[in-house]
């Protein structure tokens, strides 16, 4: 049940279901389409212990569509990877991709789980 929520929030995240001449990955495409948010605002918090990447934006990116300079920072820590210097690396590297994912999911989302936050109606 807990991978169907994981798995889910990434659907929720990034799942587009194709249906106009346009679409991405062409009319009747679907699947994981938006590795970048499609609102590239700036989400960024300055502060001295997460500082905000220089000359780049904090927007939604990978499959959780993960934002703001604190998260980059955090997440990048708790794998080893600099993501402050490096933000497209969660959109462009598969593997720091989903392992930011799942360090969202667990010290984020998942939590709620954990202290008894989601509410599953597993009735059929």
């Amino acid at each position: 049940m807990i991978i169907s929520l994981y798995i889910g929030q990434f659907v929720d995240d990034v799942l587009y279901i194709g249906g106009w001449p346009s679409a991405p990955d062409g009319p009747y495409a679907w699947g994981y389409c938006f590795i970048r948010g499609l609102n590239q605002a700036e989400y960024c918090t300055p502060s001295a212990q997460y500082p905000c990447a220089s000359g780049k934006k904090d927007y939604g990116r990978g499959p959780i569509q993960l934002t703001y300079n604190y998260n980059y920072a955090q997440a990048g820590q708790a794998i080893g990877v600099d993501l402050i210097n490096n933000l497209d690396l969660v959109a462009t590297d598969p593997v720091v991709s989903f392992k930011t994912a799942t360090w969202f999911w667990m010290t984020r989302d998942g939590k709620n789980l954990q202290r008894g936050g989601a509410q599953l109606d597993t009735r059929s």
